[in-house]
């Protein structure tokens, strides 16, 4: 992981910090295959029509993808859980085939490769205003196996990202939309405790914008309706955290939902628009790497975009080789 300090243009000693992977290093090293090599760049790292069913065949052992596929399943999980959420509903897909891995399987492991090869230069990029504001986005695809997604924002960037499967069968769209909320304030209620041993208070309720109307009508009415006596405890939680001032859920349109690409494959230009919106493209990272690699202790300074002092240092994973 590598970490890129920049000076804010205004001066006043604030920095803006950029954070990314270094994915092109780990595809060059994984090139000598000549399977690998050969996968070309992709807009997306999962087609909208993906689907991988438990009764197709496996895969026959012929390539170093497969026969090192869970390896590879997880290093893009560690990118993913970093700084890679637009990779999640990808690697949860690949989570599912890692004891019998498919063809369609090892199909979306290329596509996912073919991704990072065309978007290794995308980081998240935190800045020195909005430290007194933390935001969230809750959103869940309802299904027989409901999935849940949700972003939490810090200093205009996210620092906490999920894509799960739920435990219980949803009974109906409002049910996975409340999991969703409650998942998510359990996280957001952990983080405003955490930013408070770091002194920065958060005063105000931290936001959770959700785009189910139902859902965010039962986390502020008291009355219990026989749709949701089922899941009493879950709606009573949820109300309770926003009673106290906690959270105040509000509703946002469906297609500005950015956990939205959390939940489910999208289209290439709602996945790219809701991507955008975080993770943000930077030409200058190729010349940041050299700097990295050319410094003998990790730690080297060059001249910034922005006119100031750039310090690059490289942050290596824990426990990982």
């Amino acid at each position: 992981m590598v970490i890129r300090r920049v000076e804010h243009p205004k001066g006043s000693n604030k920095y803006y910090y950029y954070l990314w992977n270094d994915t092109d290093a780990w595809l060059h090293e994984r090139s000598v295959d000549p399977t690998f090599k050969q996968i070309p760049a992709k807009d997306t790292p999962i087609a909208p029509s993906f689907a991988a069913h438990k009764s197709e065949a496996a895969e026959p052992k012929r390539n170093g993808l497969l026969n090192n596929y869970s390896s590879y399943v997880g290093s893009l999980q560690y990118f993913c859980t970093h700084s890679r959420p637009d990779i999640a509903v990808a690697c949860q897909k690949l989570s599912e085939g890692l004891v019998n891995p498919t063809k369609a399987h090892v199909n979306l492991l290329k596509r996912v490769i073919g991704y990072l090869k065309g978007s290794g230069n995308r980081a998240l990029v935190f800045s020195p205003e909005g430290l007194d504001t933390m935001v969230g986005y809750a959103d869940a695809s309802w299904d027989v196996t409901s999935v849940t997604g949700f972003l939490i924002g810090f200093a205009n960037a996210l620092f906490a990202w999920k894509c799960a499967r739920q435990g219980p069968v949803s009974t109906s769209s409002m049910h996975s939309e409340l999991e969703a909320i409650v998942t998510a304030m359990k996280e957001i209620q952990f983080f405003r405790d955490v930013l408070l041993e770091l002194q920065c208070r958060q005063d105000a309720p931290t936001v959770l914008y959700n785009d189910n109307t139902a859902a965010e009508l039962n986390t502020k009415r008291a009355r219990i309706s026989g749709k949701t006596k089922h899941i009493a405890l879950r709606y009573a939680y949820a109300r309770q955290a926003v009673q106290h001032g906690l959270v105040r859920v509000e509703h946002m349109p469906g297609n500005e939902m950015p956990a939205d690409m959390l939940t489910k494959p999208l289209l290439k230009e709602d996945f790219e628009r809701q991507r955008d919106k975080f993770l943000v493209e930077c030409q200058s990272i190729p010349e940041l790497r050299n700097a990295v690699e050319d410094s003998a202790d990790g730690d080297s300074k060059i001249p910034s975009s922005e006119g100031g002092v750039t310090n690059v240092s490289r942050c290596e994973p824990q426990g990982r080789e």
